[in-house]
C-alpha cells in the first residue's frame, strides 16, 4: 500500500531505528534499557515508542451473536488490520441495515 511505502520512506528520511526481537526492560530520561537476542542495551533516546503484535478478540460477538439477529462483527474485532479498514466495514454495515 502507499501509506506503508511512505511511512517506510518517513522512518528513513528520520532516522527512526526498527528494533525487532526486543523487550524494553526500562525507561528513564535518558532512554531506554533494552533486552536483545545477546543481552541488554542502553538506548540513548527522546522518546520511546513500543508496538505489539495483537490478534482480533471477538468474544463478546460469539457470546451475543446466537441470540441478537442483527450483531456484526467489524474492525479489529474481525481482522485486525488499519483504522481506514474499520471505518470501512463500519459504512458496509451502515449501508446495508
Amino acid at each position: 500500500h502507499m501509506n506503508s511505502e511512505m511511512l517506510k520512506d518517513l522512518l528513513k528520511f528520520y532516522n527512526v531505528e526498527i528494533r525487532t526481537n526486543t523487550s524494553i526492560a526500562a525507561v528513564n530520561d535518558t532512554g531506554a534499557v533494552v533486552k536483545t537476542e545477546t543481552g541488554e542495551e542502553i538506548i540513548a533516546a527522546d522518546s520511546v515508542i513500543m508496538a505489539i503484535g495483537y490478534d482480533p478478540d471477538n468474544r463478546l460477538y460469539k457470546q451475543i451473536a446466537p441470540y441478537k439477529a442483527e450483531t456484526y462483527l467489524l474492525g479489529d474485532a474481525r481482522k485486525v488490520q488499519n483504522i481506514m479498514n474499520a471505518i470501512w466495514d463500519a459504512y458496509e454495515v451502515a449501508r446495508n441495515i
